[in-house]
């Protein structure tokens, strides 16, 4: 019982401690980090990541057979 209470204790310092700690910034790496390495490749999106991104958004377009493809232009005609 004791061990229960321990635990549950340092679980609701552990929870007031992390409520005062202001949250951080969402990173959203558009096109990867594109401004270090062209656009849309997998080094951009490797590098993204390595900086810190939570999300990768990439620029997709459909092609006339169903498969998406990383591109900038909206057509690919």
């Amino acid at each position: 019982m004791l061990r229960g209470l321990f635990i549950l204790s340092l679980c609701l310092s552990s929870a007031a401690l992390a409520a005062d700690v202001p949250p951080r910034p969402l990173v959203i790496a558009h096109r990867g980090a594109s401004g270090y390495l062209p656009e849309h490749t997998v080094e951009a999106y490797a590098l993204a990541i390595d900086q810190g991104a939570d999300y990768i958004e990439a620029d997709l377009v459909a092609t006339k057979d169903g498969y998406l493809v990383a591109r900038h232009e909206n057509n690919i005609a």
